[in-house]
Order: structure tokens, then sequence, then C-alpha cells
């Protein structure tokens, strides 16, 4: 009789009474190691790449008896990207114009008054210029 005077539903269950309790157990299994991260096909690699570990045999590029990371000292040689064909723009920003050729703006127009209709024109000067 008290829920009705209340205006609620006897039969409604509370949020947590709408779910299995908890046993102690995880709600997600343990990820694998390395974590897959997400958009990468296949398998995760668990090798370093040479340019980490080195070759055996590999020179070192540093001074003698200076320690520098890694165990041969420096990362191998990476050959550069080859050069662009011939022609098309530059690389970078385009250039400035040279001091004392700034480009000559074109002059802005003056405003030409039309009356609008049923309007006394203004008079006109003969000078023909502000």
């Amino acid at each position: 009789a008290a829920f009705s005077d209340l205006g609620l539903d006897p039969n409604v269950k509370l949020p947590s009474e709408l779910t299995d309790p908890q046993v102690g157990q995880p709600g997600t299994p343990a990820l694998p190691v390395p974590y897959p991260r997400t958009g990468q096909g296949g398998d995760p690699r668990l090798t370093l790449p040479d340019a980490i570990t080195g070759n055996p045999g590999d020179q070192g590029c540093g001074p003698p008896g200076l320690p520098l990371p890694g165990p041969t000292g420096c990362y191998p040689y990476r050959e550069p990207l080859p050069a662009p064909p011939p022609g098309g723009p530059p690389p970078g920003p385009p250039a400035l114009p040279p001091p004392g050729l700034d480009s000559t703006p074109i002059p802005t127009p003056s405003p030409v008054m039309v009356p609008a209709p049923g309007e006394v024109p203004p008079p006109t000067t003969a000078g023909g210029g502000q």
C-alpha cells in the first residue's frame, strides 16, 4: 500500500538488482602481451630491428674508445631518397619579391551614386573628381 501511495511500481527493480552479483572475477580478460594496436593486422613482431641491435661484425662509426649508444655506436647507414625528377616547382614556400619591386596595388574604384526610384539626384559638379 505504501508504494501505491507514492505512485511507484513495486515490481520495478533497482539498478543493482538488474545484474548478477560480482563474485570476484575480473570483468574483462587480460590483454595479450605485447598489446595489439587497432588497425594493424597480423601478429606483432617480437624481434628488435637491426638498427637497434646491430649485426655481428658491424663497424662502429664513433671515435675509438668513446662509448656510444648501441653495440656499434651508431645506426646502420641508410641510403638517401632519390632526387625528384627535374622540373616542377622548387621546394619550400614562394620567394619574397626583391626590395623595391613591391607589386603596385590596384586602386580601389570610387563608389558611383545611383539615385533610388523617386529620389532627386544630387547636383553634379563640373570638376569630375574628388
